[in-house]
């Protein structure tokens, strides 16, 4: 027998079986991994988090085909998503004026639905959030962005109606914050993320901020105006009997 054919040990093979692995990159996982594996890469690079953020949905909505509504899309729509504005230049998909009710879809029409700096300019707050739990299905989605209240951004705006702070939308919530009154949309609050201004953030207030809820309201009520925020993200869950 020919020496180079001899039986290696079996640590050898499976050197070159990972080497082999790597180079072709097909090592096989299980099934319901695949997605996630294929969409990561994408996210862990060195990209702006915006540009990394926007690649990781659009290959998420492609995979799983997942219908996203943009509200206020303006001239950077989710790429993907069904993007709606009131201005003609914007990327806007439907041209729909967001202060009049209702948009023209039907009832639980979307998945997910996002509205990225869009709240803080509309004439009514509680009637543009009963309009987003009405399109997004049971179980789906809602991802709202603002300016903190604090923030020079808030205020700057001419259009800005509204100035929020991160407990702003308790009133959605199982006991709207204990005024049932308000409205019958109900939300369940998966992420309230406060983002800082840089110098706060460096010194790690941010972290603290999100860490625990207390003393989040803590800052609210008494540290915010000097440790400012900036932005407030809230991920919701639709909640529909």
């Amino acid at each position: 027998m020919n020496r180079d054919h001899r039986e290696r040990p079996v640590s050898t093979c499976r050197k070159d079986l990972i080497r082999r692995a790597r180079r072709q990159r097909t090592i096989r996982v299980p099934h319901k991994l695949n997605g996630l594996l294929q969409i990561l890469p994408r996210f862990f690079n060195r990209r702006p988090l915006r540009v990394r953020a926007r690649e990781l949905v659009l290959t998420y909505n492609r995979k799983f085909a997942m219908k996203i509504l943009d509200v206020g899309c303006g001239i950077n729509k989710l790429p993907g998503s069904l993007g709606i504005d009131r201005n003609p230049s914007s990327r806007a998909d439907v041209l729909v004026d967001l202060d009049r009710f209702p948009y023209p879809f039907a009832d639980s029409s979307f998945d997910a639905l996002q509205a990225i700096h869009v709240i803080e300019h509309v004439s009514d707050v509680i009637r543009s959030m009963e309009e987003f739990h009405r399109l997004v299905r049971p179980g789906g989605e809602v991802f709202i962005v603002t300016p903190h209240y604090t923030d020079f951004s808030s205020f700057c705006d001419p259009t800005h109606r509204w100035h929020l702070n991160s407990f702003s939308l308790r009133y959605f919530g199982d006991d709207n914050a204990g005024y049932g009154y308000y409205s019958h949309a109900k939300f369940q609050e998966i992420s309230t993320r406060v983002k800082l201004l840089a110098l706060w953030r460096w010194l790690g207030f941010e972290l603290l901020v999100n860490a625990f809820p207390r003393f989040r309201r803590f800052w609210e009520y008494y540290l915010c105006y000097i440790v400012r925020g900036k932005v407030i993200e809230w991920k919701l869950r639709v909640i529909k009997k």
